[in-house]
């Protein structure tokens, strides 16, 4: 039987290969704890008993709920180049760095004003690109 990876992402992309039976109850039973846990969190940031960090620039947040191969890295090296050029300020990429072997809990700079600090082997092959 292939790996529970695998079973996921057959069950996200082509579900004619997944075996459903195993794995929807599974996600259904747990997507009622991810419902309440991520409740109560909006609720306390409604409410301010978690902080908000608020940041002195503009954000812009791309992501999608499909994993991979949908066109994310290359919309947002689109969106740096466009607004480096339009500010004529610097741009920030912030990413986890997925593949890559540095500590993604901690930050680390990639490049900084063209001063490449890490290759795509330790930052992962997005953040490098």
């Amino acid at each position: 039987m292939a790996n529970l990876k695998t079973e996921i992402t057959n069950l996200h992309y082509n579900r004619k290969n997944a075996i459903p039976s195993v794995f929807v109850p599974f996600l259904q039973f747990a997507s009622i704890f991810y419902d309440a846990i991520t409740t109560v969190r909006n609720f306390c940031y409604d409410k301010k008993i978690l902080p908000v960090i608020k940041v002195n620039a503009k954000v812009i947040s791309v992501g999608n709920i499909t994993t991979g191969g949908v066109g994310k890295t290359p919309v947002v090296a689109f969106l740096a180049d466009y607004y480096a050029q339009k500010s004529g300020s610097g741009v920030c990429i912030i990413s986890r760095g997925y593949g890559g072997k540095l500590d993604n809990k901690k930050v680390n700079e990639i490049k900084v004003a063209g001063d490449i600090k890490s290759d795509a082997c330790y930052a992962g092959d997005e953040p490098y690109w």
